[in-house]
């Protein structure tokens, strides 16, 4: 991974969030591309009435402040912090529903993006974290208020393992890492009966692992707490895990909203990092 981005867009979490790409790119010898997004929308009054979007008064100026004021902060932290980076630092102002046109070219080409944990409401990182997955294709690693920890070179990694496309991409995602653990876990919730794999599920996802030289246990975990997500958070506490992996939205991101899911779940709660693909 040589490649990493991370896109700012609160104030009060760039330190943090900078303080984690920092030390994920060092241990990786990678480059950190810092990309500043201020994200205004447009009153309602505006709306329908041909009036140009940047005539949006003071809605759009302070969007504008924040995107400078992020971009000034970046540099001016990596200047006084960022010794032996190499790193780099754009901005963008974004109207409305641009972001994904504008997250996606400065996440396509990245090895992974890393953002914050995001809120138990909604907010402009659960849009940004969308746009870099679906938009970008990029594999995100979405860090907790605790911070990194040994997740840029874990010893013991969960895999939440489901048969799913994304599932399979975020494993993909995760070699260069998992290759780097003393111990992973793939973690099957409650398997279907007649899986793919069955009557050994895990078994062709272990022998992936294998052929990278990556030595893999399978766990079957019962369904016995009412969240998906309270049964993986749990295993990882139990395993002392250092990051957790898995597909980021089996179902789709309107329903995922409206009743929640996994990933709606995780991405709000987990104790450790977790890397999500799509």
């Amino acid at each position: 991974m040589k490649s990493i981005v991370t896109i700012l867009s609160d104030t009060a979490a760039a330190p943090d969030q900078l303080t984690a790409a920092a030390a994920f790119c060092r241990q990786h010898d990678a480059h950190l591309h810092v990309f500043a997004v201020g994200i205004a929308t447009i009153p309602t009054q505006y709306l329908g009435l041909g009036v140009p979007m940047t005539d949006g008064g003071f809605v759009v100026e302070q969007a504008q402040a924040r995107v400078e004021s992020l971009a000034t902060m970046a540099r001016a932290w990596l200047a006084n912090d960022g010794d032996g980076l190499r790193w780099s630092v754009d901005s963008s102002l974004v109207y409305g529903a641009g972001l994904g046109p504008t997250i996606a070219p400065a996440t396509r080409l990245a090895d992974l993006v890393i953002l914050p944990q995001l809120p138990t409401v909604g907010s402009d990182a659960e849009d940004i974290m969308e746009s870099a997955l679906f938009d970008g294709r990029a594999p995100v690693l979405v860090v907790p208020p605790g911070g990194l920890g040994a997740a840029a070179g874990p010893r013991s990694v969960v895999v939440a393992w489901n048969d799913t496309a994304q599932a399979a991409v975020a494993l993909r995602a995760a070699l260069p890492l998992l290759r780097q653990a003393a111990q992973v876990s793939v973690a099957i919730v409650a398997p279907a009966p007649h899986g793919a794999d069955q009557p050994d599920p895990g078994r062709a996802v272990a022998e992936l692992l294998a052929r990278h030289g990556i030595r893999a246990e399978t766990a079957i975990l019962p369904r016995t707490l009412p969240r998906l997500s309270d049964v993986l958070n749990r295993h990882v506490r139990d395993r002392n895990a250092d990051l957790l992996v898995m597909g980021a939205y089996g179902h789709s991101r309107l329903r995922e909203s409206v009743f929640g899911g996994a990933t709606h779940d995780m991405v709000r709660a987990c104790a450790v990092p977790v890397l999500l693909a799509h």
